[in-house]
């Protein structure tokens, strides 16, 4: 594990999340390991205790709650007890709810806070009119309450913008750690989807289309509702197998297998699967949505399609698919990962901003 000194320094840093399951789990095991790599720091999360299990640190503080006003008062309550017990040198808060919570009750701390949306709450393919407009207010005014706030992709950086202050912006594109890559061309002949069922990743929208056509590629299914309300409609789709919910470690053997993996999302601050997909040199079908398309390039590691005209687009897609040269697909997608997507680049800079 590479080690990251902070102008030798010892620093105390407390991550503070809330539903942490999936992509911002990733980022955020992976940051807290890099900066513990130094024995001098003392890297502590705070997360709710439905999560616990998703997070990986030597201490780790959890509260109880839902997403009420009992369970942000407990959140609330939370973040100012470990404040006080622990006084961090760093607060390093992950997604806007954790933001707005941590923020508002630290403001009469003086505090550095590093902010990560993980997902910009004011995205304008999320929300509209004046809904979006007070949102990107309400960011705006806590703004001045973060020493840097962090912009997971280019997409995410350019929305940002729109609202808050230029100077408190950074982009740290998202990254996953490398493993042992075994290249290997020979693939299964099937699609993957990986991630949450819930409107976001568009796995209804995916299912529909294979309720619809006839596929040539069959499709496995990786994961699970988040959301206890959500529901997935399966009943009478040929060709679609559900694999459950799967560990990182249990990803990183099935995303080589695949002739490649598609992501339907209907907006995505950065999409973490696409490059957990190209680490693995297998070529990625997605949306034209978000960051997506500036970690897709169309005909080089994949093929983007447009959610307008799915029918038509998805199948071109996928005939595209069909008619590539995996072999050269497969390099080209290593080799934009180990370019752009690796976590010692991200770690570096995150440990940058709190300088």
């Amino acid at each position: 594990m590479y080690q990251i000194e902070f102008k030798g320094e010892k620093l105390k840093i407390l991550h503070v999340a809330e539903l942490v399951k999936g992509g911002v789990a990733t980022i955020l095991n992976e940051l807290v390991k890099s900066q513990s790599a130094n024995a001098e720091n003392n890297v502590q999360i705070l997360v709710n205790k439905q999560h616990f299990e998703y997070v990986e640190a030597d201490i780790v503080h959890s509260y109880s709650g839902r997403r009420n006003l009992f369970g942000l008062l407990r959140f609330a309550a939370a973040i100012l007890r470990i404040y006080l017990q622990e006084k961090p040198d760093v607060i390093h808060l992950h997604s806007s709810f954790s933001g707005l919570v941590a923020r508002l009750v630290l403001l009469p701390v003086k505090v550095k806070i590093i902010y990560q949306p993980h997902g910009v709450s004011f995205d304008k393919q999320r929300v509209q009119g004046v809904k979006r407009s007070l949102l990107g207010f309400v960011e705006k005014i806590l703004s001045y309450k973060a020493a840097q706030i962090i912009a997971i992709s280019k997409y995410e950086l350019a929305q940002l913008a729109m609202f808050l202050p230029a100077e408190k912006l950074v982009l740290v594109n998202n990254a996953v750690v490398d493993v042992e890559y075994k290249k290997e061309h020979c693939r299964n002949g099937r699609l993957l989807f990986v991630g949450r069922f819930d409107r976001q990743k568009g796995l209804d929208i995916l299912l529909n289309y294979y309720k619809k056509n006839k596929v040539s590629y069959p499709l496995d299914i990786v994961g699970s509702k988040v959301i206890a309300t959500e529901e997935v409609d399966s009943s009478g789709i040929e060709n679609v197998n559900f694999l459950g919910w799967k560990t990182s470690g249990q990803l990183v053997g099935l995303y080589g297998q695949y002739s490649g993996v598609i992501m339907p999302s209907r907006w995505e601050g950065f999409g973490l699967v696409a490059i957990e997909a190209l680490r693995s040199g297998t070529p990625v079908l997605c949306s034209n949505i978000g960051a997506l398309p500036f970690i897709v390039k169309h005909g080089l590691n994949g093929f983007v399609f447009d959610l307008k005209n799915v029918e038509q687009e998805l199948t071109s897609a996928i005939s595209s698919l069909e008619c590539a040269d995996l072999a050269q697909m497969i390099e080209s997608s290593r080799a934009i990962y180990l370019r752009e997507f690796t976590a010692e680049k991200m770690c570096h800079k995150v440990f940058a901003t709190y300088q």
